[in-house]
């Protein structure tokens, strides 16, 4: 976060023989998040609180639950494969209603756990819990999209599994000083009508954007609606 400090810095570690890992320099008087993952299992995250602890050493297990695959690929209208698209697996999902906004991250996290990158050609594979539910994509420039009624088994691959974004509306603008001159380097945000914004919330956006030199911002792939834009700098709000 530009106020606090990053957000959602990791430090990550690798198990040893017995499946201990260790960290070393955490903060004593904070709560953390845990994240666990290995091949054939499915990711699993818990939540240590500095309140649960008394000693200097902090001791936590993670229990990996055996997982399925699911494969497939993120295409645009046209059927090209989208590359960058977050991809992640909501168990026991339902269909998205037509008209909820997609103005937020619809993952886990911000999309830093429990989800994968399509590459190039659009493609991706991620090991999930297995049972039924929705598969999730967004991509800066395109709207939300999802494929629901999936089931996934362990010991099985659910493969071609094909989730389509459409390009959606455009919407640009210029953010300026109050004296009327451009403002450069500012940030700029859309999100849901007379909502609350925070700058600790400010990875839960789907679309941000930073003010060239004439102070001028665009965004692409929004979904119809009515939105607010919330234009702010280090320096002013």
């Amino acid at each position: 976060d530009r106020t606090f400090g990053e957000q959602w810095s990791a430090v990550t570690a690798r198990t040893d023989a017995h499946g201990v890992a260790r960290f070393r320099g955490m903060i004593a008087t904070a709560s953390h998040l845990i994240s666990a993952s290995a091949p054939g299992y499915a990711e699993t995250t818990l939540a240590a609180h500095d309140f649960q602890f008394a000693e200097r050493t902090w001791h936590a297990e993670l229990l990996l639950p055996r997982s399925a695959m699911i494969s497939g690929r993120v295409l645009d209208a046209d059927g090209r494969g989208l590359a960058g698209a977050t991809v992640g697996w909501e168990l026991h999902g339902q269909p998205r209603p037509a008209d909820t906004p997609d103005l937020f991250n619809p993952f886990p996290f911000h999309g830093h756990m429990q989800a994968v990158q399509t590459d190039a050609d659009g493609r991706f594979a991620m090991s999930v819990e297995p049972g039924a539910g929705c598969v999730l994509a967004a991509h800066p420039t395109h709207q939300l999209g999802e494929q629901c009624a999936v089931t996934a088994a362990i010991g099985t691959e659910c493969s071609g599994v094909d989730i389509v974004l459409r390009d959606g509306g455009q919407v640009s603008g210029q953010v300026v000083w109050s004296d009327g001159t451009p403002a450069a380097g500012a940030t700029v945000i859309a999100t849901k009508r007379g909502w609350i914004h925070q700058p600790i919330q400010s990875e839960s956006y789907r679309f941000e954007a930073h003010t060239q030199d004439d102070g001028r911002f665009a965004f692409r792939g929004l979904k119809r609606g009515e939105l607010d834009l919330t234009a702010f700098t280090d320096a002013a709000s």
